[in-house]
């Protein structure tokens, strides 16, 4: 079985989105050639939202669904592969429209760029006129990093039914088309977020 794996690799001076404290490991104790006792730990310090991590309703939406509670039978599946690379960092309504995605319930769109994101027109259609449950992106979020109010990732992960956000991936090995999508996000009590390991099965 041929498996893409389309997750950041975490790194000491990784991009992460402006604001947000960055990615940092060290030892918290060493294996040592003398000593048959010891063993390597290593201490992470990195956000709920670093690298390639889903985000729940809890990240945006009051009393919204967490992380842990995320159903995985919507985070893994039958997923498409719209490649937007040659387009305009903003993802309208029209881009997504033209892409052909009524009807597929996961949703991953590859655009080359740290920087690409939907628009709240692009946000609302996914909501209203498709049967996308999750939608992934390769940049840093999904939304501008100047919107006010965060109105895509509201539109997004509001409501009975919302739509998942993927963040953060990376896609340069996989092409425009149908695959199987496996997203595992850390199963953390109570988090808005958390890294996740996503692969894409051709």
């Amino acid at each position: 079985m041929r498996l893409i794996d389309v997750s950041r690799e975490l790194f000491e001076g990784m991009p992460t989105y402006p604001g947000d404290p960055p990615f940092s490991s060290g030892p918290h104790s060493v294996l040592a050639e003398n000593d048959p006792e010891s063993c390597a730990i290593s201490l992470l310090s990195l956000t709920s939202h670093t690298g390639t991590h889903l985000d729940a309703p809890a990240h945006f939406i009051p009393g919204g669904e967490t992380v842990d509670h995320v159903p995985l039978e919507i985070l893994c599946g039958p997923a498409r592969v719209a490649d937007l690379t040659n387009g305009s960092p903003d993802v309208s309504q029209e881009i997504l429209a033209a892409s052909g995605i009524q009807n597929i319930e996961r949703l991953i769109i590859k655009t080359g760029s740290e920087n690409a994101h939907l628009t709240l027109d692009a946000a609302r259609y996914l909501k209203q006129n498709t049967r996308v449950r999750v939608v992934g992106i390769d940049s840093l979020s999904i939304e501008a990093q100047a919107s006010p109010g965060h109105t895509v990732h509201k539109t997004l992960l509001g409501g009975d039914e919302p739509v998942y956000i993927i963040e953060g991936l990376d896609l340069s090995a996989s092409q425009a088309g149908d695959y199987q999508l496996v997203c595992l996000p850390l199963k953390i009590r109570g988090l808005d977020g958390a890294p996740a390991r996503v692969i894409l099965v051709p």
